[in-house]
């Protein structure tokens, strides 16, 4: 049974788009860094704007047609590139990536091209592997040889191919090398002859040579604690990432895909379901939605200090999408939010709601039962967002996120504050990532030490019995043997799930 609040007031007299989206970037000045935004429907431009400065050095503003780097907005093109071979029988979606792939491992069940583009491969994340490795993406250079080199090295997945959806360029770093190797020609070359140049979109490039000179390019940025920090991406990894556009060629494709063509409209909008049936937000490249009114197709980006956003949205009952491009060289720009909001701007209002009462589970401590990772609940606090939470009897509770994820958590004791943490001293090594932990205890407290990465020290907190966090998102967790020893680290976090680590000193 659902509770609902009393509808909302009727919304005030709006102000003009333009004024209303102006509003959005107020933060934005010569100063600073600032963003870039396009707004069109039906093919007709209604607004484009420039804020902020491209290149703080030398003072020069952002224009429309200044280059930025579209994180993961590139998945898009990726899988674009991708259905284009299976339309020319070059591949099938159904085929097991290790007809692409011999050097991966055989996990018992195949993983097809198709849940590459879905993120339902159970593939772990790469840069997140190479961060527990030592070296974070932000701070070595990675080419493609290095993704496929830490993918091939896993030897085990986040979960069985086609049950649960979770978020992981693994999938599409691959999908890059797979155009390469269907084709005979680079990601590059590929999508340049067959989408960029055919739809007039002279301004978009991948980032596969990160020292390359991109003319109009914007530098990226970070706040920092003298003031504005230059925060670009130096690898030459790309296919997840690594698409260097404007905001009016993002228009000239989104305009392509509702015009469908190449066939890649429906194509890349494909829902995918899990092996049980279960759909997800998610299609090949791009996050499907709908609520209050709006239904979307979108994705957003954010790679080093870059940010951005893609979206088209209907309001109900209309056939014709708005269409809303957002890039930003700021770290700290929320170019999603200012997106959507810029498409209410030329939308009809949204009908009025009730909002459903807000249903928490009792202020604890509560543990994913799937990942083992924790969840401090607060008394009137806001850790659970907007999710929708189902309460159960047994005091476990569901917990539904906007990306279609499901995750169940039970309550859990917290750590005992008598443990043996000298028990634990000692280095514990990773074939899967080829490197070593190094945990020491000082002062009471639990040290981590990566031996590739010199200089590097986390402190590990116990959260619940046999359970510790580094404070960044990092979940590690003891195994032991029979007689109670510790015999294996667990080592989980959002993208990867149990790589394990044996003692070994």
């Amino acid at each position: 049974v659902l509770a609902f609040a009393a509808p909302a007031q009727a919304q005030a007299q709006a102000p003009a788009p333009e004024a209303a989206v102006d509003a959005l970037f107020v933060w934005a000045g010569p100063q600073t860094p600032g963003c870039a935004l396009a707004v069109e429907r039906d093919g007709r431009r209604l607004m484009t704007r420039a804020w902020g400065s491209a290149d703080l050095e030398h003072d020069v503003p952002v224009t429309a047609d200044t280059v930025f780097e579209a994180g993961s907005v590139s998945k898009q093109f990726t899988a674009a590139a991708v259905l284009l071979l299976a339309a020319d029988g070059k591949l099938s979606l159904k085929d097991d990536v290790r007809r692409w792939f011999p050097e991966l491992p055989d996990y018992g069940q195949p993983i097809t091209v198709e849940q590459l583009l879905n993120h339902t491969s159970g593939l772990r994340d790469w840069g997140s592997l190479e961060g527990l490795a030592g070296w974070p993406r932000s701070e070595r250079v990675y080419g493609q040889a290095d993704t496929l080199d830490m993918i091939a090295r896993q030897k085990s997945l986040n979960y069985r191919p086609g049950a649960e959806w979770s978020y992981t360029n693994s999938g599409y770093s691959l999908a890059a090398l797979l155009v390469e190797r269907a084709s005979g020609k680079s990601l590059a070359d590929f999508t340049a002859e067959r989408l960029f140049r055919p739809l007039g979109m002279t301004s978009t490039r991948w980032r596969d040579h990160f020292r390359a000179v991109v003319k109009n390019r914007a530098v990226a940025y970070q706040p920092g604690a003298g003031g504005w920090e230059q925060l670009m991406p130096f690898e030459d990894t790309h296919g997840h990432g690594g698409l260097l556009t404007t905001v009016g060629d993002l228009l000239v494709w989104n305009r392509a895909l509702q015009a469908d063509r190449f066939g890649l409209g429906e194509g890349l909008a494909t829902r995918a379901s899990l092996s049980d049936g279960a759909p997800t937000n998610y299609a090949r490249g791009l996050f499907l939605d709908g609520a209050q009114g709006r239904r979307s197709v979108w994705h957003s980006g954010s790679t080093a200090g870059y940010r951005a956003f893609l979206a088209r949205t209907w309001a109900e009952g209309q056939a014709s999408p708005v269409s809303v491009a957002v890039l930003c060289n700021a770290s700290n720009a929320d170019a999603g939010s200012a997106a959507r909001k810029a498409a209410d701007a030329f939308l009809p209002p949204r009908p009025a709601v009730q909002a459903p009462l807000a249903l928490r589970p009792p202020a604890g401590l509560y543990v994913d039962a799937r990942t083992g990772f924790p969840l401090s609940l607060s008394v009137g606090g806001r850790e659970l967002g907007g999710d929708a939470i189902e309460l159960k009897r047994d005091g476990t509770f569901e917990r539904r996120f906007a990306d279609g994820n499901r995750a169940l958590y039970r309550p859990a004791a917290p750590v005992e504050p008598a443990i043996d943490l000298q028990a634990l001293a000692g280095r514990w090594t990773s074939d899967e990532i080829g490197a070593t932990w190094v945990l020491s205890v000082r002062d009471g407290v639990l040290r981590l030490a990566i031996d590739r990465r010199p200089g590097f020290e986390a402190t590990l907190r116990p959260v619940y019995r046999d359970a510790f966090t580094d404070g960044e998102g990092d979940l590690v967790r003891v195994i032991r043997d029979a007689a109670g020893r510790p015999v294996e680290l667990s080592i989980g976090e959002a993208r990867v799930r149990d790589l394990r680590f044996r003692r070994v000193g």
